[in-house]
């Protein structure tokens, strides 16, 4: 191989492919909903193992990317389509915690994990994976719509690691989102856009300090020198003067008396 071809197949192997749909959109924002999805599902745990069959299930990790997976089955929540995959270790410690009556759950050796997959395990792999489906739909605070009958697209993964405290065996829940999903997740944690009225009273509350050009007098330094406190100096003001920002010239107003007070009145663009 040249050193040419050596080069570029370096750069192509250590360089990352930009996904056009994620830019722009605060993917960085989304692993600070871990910790409330944490809480969610130990919940979820508890109630449909822990506290009925004495297990002990906890979450170790939650993870977030774009999806690897390629589901077969989906699971239609109107707003979007969810698939709930789930590790052959995690139905086989929840299959033995609901029906093995032991006092510490059977080992998970490969023997079990490579043996063919029973109806019972894949009837709880549905009534899970619906109860799952449920949950996050929860966590989005969504309500189930009509099916939307669109073919769905894998484009996030949510990977949750459970681990059982007992014997400290680790499995997994991957929640697959396709794009409605993605994005009111990235809702969730899209700052608000202003709108007109916050604008309004954004404006109102912004204070400019504006100055004005009334007159100007040339004195020589030795009427300068001999100024005192208190002394009056001639002037003649203009019909209109130059209103400033900082230094920079934005109107001409014309000169008004009110009450013995200098008003400003009659406002124009400066040329």
């Amino acid at each position: 191989m040249s050193i040419a071809k050596a080069k570029r197949a370096l750069h192509e192997k250590n360089s990352t492919t930009l996904d056009h749909s994620t830019l722009g959109r605060p993917l960085h924002l989304l692993a600070g909903l871990n910790e409330r999805l944490k809480i969610e599902v130990d919940a979820f745990l508890k109630s449909e193992f822990n506290r009925p069959y004495r297990a002990a299930l906890g979450i170790s990790q939650i993870s977030q990317s774009a999806s690897k997976a390629n589901p077969v089955q989906w699971i239609d929540l109107g707003v979007g389509q969810l698939a709930v995959e789930m590790s052959r270790s995690f139905l086989l410690r929840t299959l033995d915690y609901r029906y093995g009556a032991k006092a510490k759950p059977t080992e998970i050796n490969e023997a079990l994990l490579s043996s063919e997959e029973t109806s019972t395990e894949q009837r709880l792999k549905s009534s899970l994976a619906n109860k799952m489906a449920q949950l996050f739909l929860g966590f989005l605070n969504q309500n189930t719509g009509a099916h939307s009958g669109q073919r769905p697209e894998a484009v996030w993964q949510i990977e949750i690691e459970i681990i059982d405290q007992i014997d400290q065996l680790k499995s997994q829940i991957c929640l697959v989102l396709d794009h409605a999903l993605f994005d009111l997740l990235l809702k969730m944690v899209a700052k608000p856009r202003a709108n007109s009225k916050s604008q309004t009273a954004f404006f109102d509350q912004l204070k400019i300090k504006c100055h004005v050009h009334l007159a100007e007098k040339s004195l020589t330094l030795d009427d300068v020198l001999k100024l005192k406190i208190g002394e009056i100096l001639p002037i003649s003001l203009q019909a209109r003067a130059n209103v400033y920002i900082g230094k920079s010239k934005l109107f001409t107003a014309s000169v008004a008396e009110n009450n013995g007070a200098l008003c400003l009145t009659s406002f124009e663009d400066a040329d």
